[in-house]
């Protein structure tokens, strides 16, 4: 029983050894691993800032864009009211009826499409 046990005991410590060296050797495999997945992870990071900074100037410059073509929009609608009071006013009647009564109106709905686009619509006022 003793000679059995010793046996066990000896394949035992066989067994650490064995398993203590193959530590030995992925430890240093894990740590390389480890630095590549830094290095790797890093290098997308930085990838990623650069669109992020991309990205934020193309929405100032979109932005600035917008606020462009409002600030056109309200000056062709203003024009166009001018236009409109201007016909109203001054236009000759026909029949003796008002110019309103014998042509159409166009009126300038504010619908927007992509937030700056609008539609005119003719209707009969």
């Amino acid at each position: 029983m003793y000679k059995v046990l010793e046996n066990r005991a000896q394949q035992d410590e066989e067994r650490m050894d064995q398993l203590t060296n193959q530590l030995k050797e992925a430890h240093p495999l894990a740590e390389d691993a480890d630095t590549n997945l830094m290095k790797l992870l890093s290098r997308k990071l930085a990838f990623i800032e650069d669109e992020l900074e991309v990205a934020k100037y193309r929405v100032k410059g979109g932005d600035a864009k917008i606020k462009e073509l409002e600030e056109e929009l309200k000056v062709v609608g203003n024009f166009l009211k001018s236009l409109e009071w201007d016909f109203v006013h001054f236009s000759p009647t026909l029949n003796g009826q008002s110019a309103p009564a014998n042509f159409q109106r166009i009126e300038i709905l504010s619908v927007p499409i992509f937030g700056f686009c609008f539609i005119p619509e003719i209707s009969n006022k």
